[in-house]
């Protein structure tokens, strides 16, 4: 099994499923829960509420909107960036230099 943080809380990463307007998997929430060889373990929004919203919505045990405090829990296999596309480059460069063991994989959404 991989565990998979979620940095961005917003639509695309799963608030969209909260939405009922689709039956097909849409966010990147709803692509782990779907498949069996992932656990969602870990959320990071900037915004306190909506990290919290998330983290009951789609069942994510570790949550905060400290990155690092996540990733020190989580130590996660891949992490999904959905976050405004100014903010990817020092998210990435937080993650790369704050961990022991890189995540195997960066999910990031584009543009890059």
């Amino acid at each position: 099994m991989y565990t998979a943080v979620i940095v961005g809380c917003g639509t695309i990463a799963g608030l969209y499923d909260d939405t009922g307007t689709s039956d097909s998997i849409v966010s990147h929430a709803a692509g782990y829960h779907n498949h069996d060889m992932f656990d969602l373990s870990g959320c990071v929004d900037c915004n306190k509420k909506t990290v919290e919203r998330f983290a009951e919505l789609q069942k994510v045990i570790h949550f905060d909107t400290n990155l690092v405090t996540v990733l020190d829990a989580v130590q996660p296999d891949i992490i999904s960036i959905t976050t405004p596309d100014d903010t990817h480059y020092s998210i990435v460069s937080l993650i790369l230099g704050s961990v022991d063991v890189p995540p195997k994989l960066i999910f990031l959404e584009e543009p890059a």
